[in-house]
């Protein structure tokens, strides 16, 4: 029998003793000691002993289910003459289902049919002879039929329109952790961009601009589907809150649309779920920043965390479960890092650490510029006690994503990758944030730990990225990196006011530098059709103290040659590498290594290797033999440090044949080769980093050739 309603039978003063409860548990009235209850987190098949004694005569838990599931619960005295009674209460403290006003030594809720997505709650209440006594308490649930693998569909469309010249970008995330947007604009499942209506504000036009990702009639994945619409840039000043209209359509129907407004720099982002040709849903929406700050509806469970076992966990989330608490036990001072990281699905993971005193210490969305993993890389605790760690997803109960999750606690200073950028911010303006530090030496900049300075004679768009030791990269899509940098100022941005005397200025605040190995990246982003190459110059200085200057007129008439330099910090102090362009070609790059290839070491397809690149040892040279039409594939994945990969693959003379930085530019920068042998023989392979001899990221990579 399926329970939905409460059953007339019901005692009335039993039901309301305990929908008290289940209201005093999740902290919407009272205090009391006696009946004031933390629930405790409860997962489908799981047991649990309980107690009651003079001061608690009542204990109250909590489980997550789908609309749909169907849950049994079961309640088992172990003292004698103590008799039970239970209730099983929504979140809003709407009862579900109850014992229907009678008490026994054993109780059952069998077959409940979830009927909303969300959290519920079991509350136990003894009574009978007995005033002290333990029992047990198991729940069962069968869950939802989950969305299928792929569903036929006549096509998916999600379109965005607003009414400005503004530049708004629209991005779609697939069940498979596909990311539809302008600089990946068709992925494997299907989905395609039409479009980047006024880009970098090139061409802008207010004529009812539009942008639309598809996926056309035939099989597409089933599941959520996450959908962002990104204010991107003002193309005129000022710059003015804009509204937009989202329509999501499903085998020709309209789901209803969505109308928001977003200030610059904001985005809103929302999701839909395929379950069916005709089965399809659209969550909430909103801004995930101000959903990442909202921690009400996850009060339950920071209360009631899971202990981490081996200081490790793992957990599924998904829009009926988006978030799940764990909890470790701390010391003042004790250095700690957290890493959460996806294992499955299309998940975007979210990491929020929550302090003994229940407020949020930190948090992160991704490690760095190339994953969606998230880090909190070397905390110190302030304080005794145990700790929370909210493992979520990117815009929380408001975001689509969705799969399984790894969180690792380790103690101890580490370090983390680094990316590649992309470039969108505001020109020649502070970009930083809104606290700006003092400016002692009156030249008109905020001071910083750390300073760097670039300056240029022409009109073009020069931009800078800086990789600090911890793996935080800023540049002008990253200007204000948590617990980071700040990008204060950025001359000639997208070519909009343009002058002959640009600078970009960036600085880290503080009085003390973190000790480590930083890299500096200068390039020409758009000539701004000034037809010059640009002198420029770049002064680095740390705590008031210069340390590096240059000047240089490389060729940059590829966007691709950066000059790259690195430095490292020791108790304050920088010394500066040597710098150079950078231009992605082994010859240039690296030249001869005739030495190296006698001795390299020999692969063996599908057998993986480790290496290490450091500072004395930017590259490593491998040999494999391959016979005449092999399909090879070589791949350089960092696992360890701030490894920004590169990959380049020799013939047997040692002559270059191809290179690889990364992957898939943007989004995944370990570095990948596909490559077919064109003769018998033995080939080399060098891996390497980005810059090489210039390059500033360090760290351990794994190296696997394979036949494809």
């Amino acid at each position: 029998m399926i329970h939905r309603l409460l059953s007339a039978h019901i005692g009335r003063r039993l039901i309301i003793a305990m929908i008290m409860l289940a209201l005093i548990a999740v902290g919407i009235s009272g205090s009391g000691a006696v009946l004031a209850q933390t629930s405790r987190r409860l997962q489908y098949g799981q047991n649990v002993t309980g107690t009651f004694d003079a001061q608690a005569f009542a204990q109250v838990y909590s489980f997550n289910a789908a609309r749909g599931d169907v849950v049994s619960v079961t309640a088992t005295s172990q003292t004698d003459g103590l008799t039970l009674g239970v209730v099983l209460t929504d979140s809003t403290g709407e009862t579900v289902a109850s014992s229907e006003g009678s008490t026994n030594a054993e109780v059952n809720l069998s077959n409940v049919e979830i009927a909303t997505a969300g959290t519920y709650y079991i509350t136990v209440v003894g009574s009978g002879a007995a005033t002290e006594g333990t029992f047990t308490l198991g729940l069962a649930g069968q869950t939802a039929t989950s969305a299928p693998e792929s569903v036929d569909v006549s096509g998916v469309n999600v379109t965005l329109n607003w009414s400005s010249n503004d530049d708004f970008n629209l991005e779609v995330r697939d069940p498979q952790g596909g990311a539809v947007n302008f600089r990946t604009p068709t992925v494997n499942s299907g989905g395609a961009l039409q479009g980047n209506v006024n880009g970098e504000c090139s061409n802008a036009t207010a004529n009812s601009p539009t942008e639309t990702i598809s996926w056309p009639a035939g099989s597409v994945p089933g599941g959520s589907y996450e959908v962002l619409v990104y204010f991107n840039q003002a193309c005129t000043t000022p710059a003015q809150p804009r509204q937009f209209t989202l329509t999501i359509s499903v085998n020709g129907q309209d789901l209803a649309p969505i109308q928001g407004t977003l200030q610059q720099g904001q985005q809103y982002v929302t999701s839909f779920v395929i379950a069916g040709a005709d089965n399809v849903t659209i969550g909430n929406g909103g801004d995930p920043v101000e959903a990442a700050l909202n921690l009400i509806a996850f009060r339950d469970l920071i209360l009631a965390p899971s202990a981490l076992t081996n200081n490790q966990g793992t957990g599924t989330i998904n829009s009926q479960n988006p978030a799940e608490a764990w909890s470790f036990q701390g010391t003042a001072n004790e250095i700690v890092t957290i890493d959460l990281a996806a294992t499955s699905g299309s998940l975007d993971t979210f990491l929020i650490l929550i302090g003994p005193d229940g407020i949020p210490v930190a948090s992160n969305d991704d490690a760095n510029a190339d994953t969606r993993n998230s880090q909190i890389l070397n905390k110190q605790l302030t304080a005794d006690g145990r700790y929370v760690i909210l493992a979520t997803r990117f815009g929380l109960g408001i975001g689509g994503t969705e799969g399984g999750y790894s969180v690792t606690l380790t103690s101890g200073s580490q370090s983390v990758g680094a990316g590649t950028p992309v470039a969108t911010a505001n020109p020649g303006t502070a970009t930083g944030g809104t606290t700006v530090a003092q400016d002692t030496d009156g030249d008109g900049l905020p001071d910083g730990s750390i300073e760097v300075l670039l300056r240029w004679d022409t009109r073009a768009d020069m931009r800078v990225l800086i990789r600090d030791p911890q793996g935080r990269v800023l540049y002008a899509d990253n200007p204000n990196p948590i617990d980071g940098g700040v990008l204060y100022q950025q001359g000639n941005f997208n070519c909009a006011n343009t002058v002959t005397n640009p600078q970009t200025y960036a600085y880290f605040p503080g009085t003390r530098p973190i000790d480590g190995t930083y890299e500096v990246q200068v390039w020409v982003f758009n000539d701004c059709n000034s037809q010059i190459q640009p002198n420029f110059s770049l002064t680095m200085s740390a705590n008031n103290q210069q340390f590096f200057t240059t000047t240089a007129r490389p060729d940059f008439s590829v966007r691709k040659n950066h000059y790259v330099v690195a430095f490292t910090v020791s108790n304050g102090t920088a010394v500066a590498g040597e710098g150079g362009t950078f231009y992605g070609d082994f010859g240039l790059d690296i030249g001869s290594i005739a030495d190296q290839m006698a001795t390299a070491t020999l692969l063996e397809y599908g057998r993986p290797v480790q290496g290490e690149i450091s500072a004395t040892s930017p590259f490593v040279v491998y040999t494999f033999n391959a016979n005449a039409g092999n399909n090879i594939q070589i791949t350089e994945r960092a696992t360890r440090g701030t490894l920004d990969t590169f990959l380049y693959l020799l013939d047997p003379n040692g002559n270059p044949i191809t290179q690889n930085d990364d992957v898939t530019p943007g989004r995944d920068t370990n570095s990948q080769i596909q490559y077919t042998i064109p003769a018998t023989g033995q080939y080399y392979i060098v891996a390497s980093r980005y810059g090489v001899r210039y390059g500033g990221t360090l760290g351990s990579y794994e190296l696997a050739l394979s036949l494809r």
